[in-house]
């Protein structure tokens, strides 16, 4: 359920920059710890611009790689979560990004 109250901050988010105009696309980028799982952001998506009498856009969500720093000083990208370090096969790791839920970007017709 965490994906509908990111959703409705995406919705509002989006119909607000909008200003009454239709929105076409929107790039959202949902990192690999930020506990968002695509398909159900994309549902709670629809069903809000559809709530809000809006034509549903396109979206283009992505989940890129998150970055550590080993124990070990190696920095890394991770993307999927049990594998360990590149340099040392170790876990201990300190999460640089990948926590977050971000609306990159977002297209709107003219007005």
């Amino acid at each position: 359920m965490h994906e509908h109250s990111v959703a409705l901050s995406i919705v509002e988010t989006a119909l607000r920059h909008a200003a009454g105009r239709k929105v076409e696309s929107l790039t959202i980028e949902a990192g690999l710890f930020s506990g968002v799982f695509a398909d159900s952001l994309r549902f709670y998506l629809e069903l809000l611009f559809e709530e809000q009498g809006q034509p549903i856009p396109n979206f283009h969500l992505s989940s890129p790689p998150a970055r550590c720093r080993c124990e070990c000083g190696s920095e890394y990208p991770l993307s999927v979560v049990l594998d360990g370090c590149p340099s040392c096969g170790g876990h201990r790791r300190t999460l640089l990004t990948g926590r977050d839920c971000v609306l990159v970007s977002m297209e709107v017709a003219d007005a």
